[in-house]
């Protein structure tokens, strides 16, 4: 006969406490739906919160100084970009600005290159040039920014709702940096990669912003979002 106090319920007293509310969710990947590993997806999300703190992405202020200002909720974006059988598990913070809630905001696009400019970079690369009579070699370098928008200085006064990975009794984010899911993030993009062209002597496409070209190089730059095609000789693209 079993006596009751051999029964065992709940978490001895030696044991570490379990959070139970973390143990019971589940976690789905954002593209296929699949059923994640909640171990990786917590390792993802703070691996991200830990970049966020290196690129300065929010500071920590008293929830005070958001009242009746603009302040936008978050969260989280789960992919496993491997497979079962390899993981590659990443996790990306993403704010929830909403164009219903101002829906003729300005300085929110961002202009993209038509399939023709892709065409155009092949094209370019295959034709034979020369400078100074010799025939240059070309190559194409592919290059992605990574947390392209975390490089973007925020201009707007915003405030962000801390995630429970880094949150914090009486405190919200107020953002230094573009967050992706911020409204103008992908404007404030392509003036930033723009300057940083011009500043390398780069001209701007008339016709497509998203064209650069090095006249002393020779270098023509085609950019769709955070990647980048380059083609030029290799001294050139080592140098860009």
């Amino acid at each position: 006969m079993t006596h009751i106090c051999d029964l065992e319920v709940g978490v001895h007293v030696e044991e570490d406490a379990i959070d139970w509310q973390d143990w019971e969710q589940e976690f789905y990947d954002e593209m296929s739906g699949a059923l994640l590993d909640p171990a990786k997806v917590a390792k993802a999300r703070k691996t991200e919160i830990a970049y966020a703190k290196t690129f300065e992405v929010y500071e920590k202020v008293d929830a005070e100084l958001a009242r009746g200002k603009k302040n936008i909720s978050v969260r989280w974006v789960d992919l496993n970009k491997g497979d079962e059988a390899n993981p590659d598990y990443r996790s990306r913070l993403v704010a929830r600005e909403l164009k219903k809630l101002d829906p003729f905001m300005t300085g929110t696009f961002a202009a993209t290159p038509p399939l023709e400019t892709l065409k155009f970079m092949l094209s370019w690369l295959m034709t034979k040039t020369r400078r100074n009579g010799k025939l240059l070699r070309k190559k194409a370098l592919f290059l992605d920014a990574s947390r392209a928008h975390w490089h973007v200085k925020c201009e707007r006064e915003l405030y962000i709702d801390l995630p429970d990975e880094d949150w914090e009794e009486g405190k919200v984010g107020r953002l230094k940096k573009m967050l992706y899911g911020t409204r103008d993030a992908s404007a404030g993009w392509e003036a930033f990669y723009t300057k940083a062209f011009c500043d390398l002597d780069f001209t701007q496409g008339e016709w497509c912003p998203c064209l650069f070209h090095h006249a002393e190089r020779d270098l023509v730059a085609w950019v769709h979002g955070d990647d980048k095609i380059i083609v030029g000789e290799q001294a050139d693209l080592e140098w860009f």
